[in-house]
């Protein structure tokens, strides 16, 4: 009996500690995965846009207005040719690590979330770049 008490409570103790681990949002495409190192998801956060928008102030200048492509406005798949430009690498290193399979990319005066197996338009930050 006590072993079979040991055994729940050791299983217990891992649920609970793996409870707070990940959160998803169910009927969306967004995850996100939180502890004390590293926020990682699916979407440009407002932490994440705020950096954005302080490293373009600095670097680049004010935000500006761009026409997007049609797919991007509709949060659509991007098209094999449309490819866009990576973020520069120091404000790439300070935004949010992305979960695996995803990518940040300029497109136009935007930064979009692309999903790389299937170059989905996750989440999209308009004006964001000069």
């Amino acid at each position: 009996m006590t072993s079979k008490r040991i055994a729940i409570a050791i299983l217990l103790t891992g649920v609970v500690s793996v409870a707070g681990c990940a959160t998803a949002v169910l009927g969306t495409d967004r995850l996100s995965f939180s502890d004390a190192q590293m926020t990682s998801g699916t979407a440009i956060d407002d932490h994440d846009r705020a950096l954005i928008e302080r490293w373009y102030n600095r670097h680049g200048g004010q935000p500006g207005a761009g026409a997007l492509p049609p797919g991007l406005v509709k949060m659509d798949t991007l098209s094999p040719d449309l490819k866009g430009s990576p973020l520069p690498r120091a404000l790439e290193a300070r935004l949010s690590r992305l979960a695996d399979g995803y990518v940040r990319r300029v497109i136009g005066h935007a930064i979009v979330l692309i999903r790389r197996h299937d170059r989905r338009v996750m989440d999209l930050y308009r004006d964001a770049v000069p």
